[in-house]
């Protein structure tokens, strides 16, 4: 599941935002099916950062190459502006139960 939903669990009511509401019916729909792995969950949060995005005049492009630290890398999403000015970056990240072992104290 996306790390967002980790952010989405915490609020103490139900959001009302349809963009919201409708990312949260599709994950649901999906955890029915037992659908639990990054690409079977990966358009419905496209989806939503679309839909957002739009919001403020902005666009998702997906897959698009960039570089970090002198290496090419290639996040999941990128929310640019009509400069084509990054504002964003979508990677889709494995929830696991426990710590990652990948991150160092």
């Amino acid at each position: 599941m996306p790390d967002t939903m980790h952010i989405i669990r915490w609020q103490s009511s139900p959001p009302t935002d349809p963009i919201i509401k409708t990312y949260l019916k599709d994950i649901q729909l999906l955890r029915d099916q037992h659908i639990t792995h990054e690409l079977g969950l990966k358009a419905s949060f496209h989806n939503l950062l679309d839909k957002a995005a739009r919001r403020r005049g902005w666009t998702l492009v997906a897959e698009l190459s960039t570089s970090s630290g002198g290496k090419r890398v290639v996040p999941d999403g990128t929310v640019r502006d009509e400069f084509r000015l990054a504002h964003g970056w979508w990677e889709t990240k494995p929830v696991t139960d426990g710590p990652d072992p990948t991150q160092t104290a």
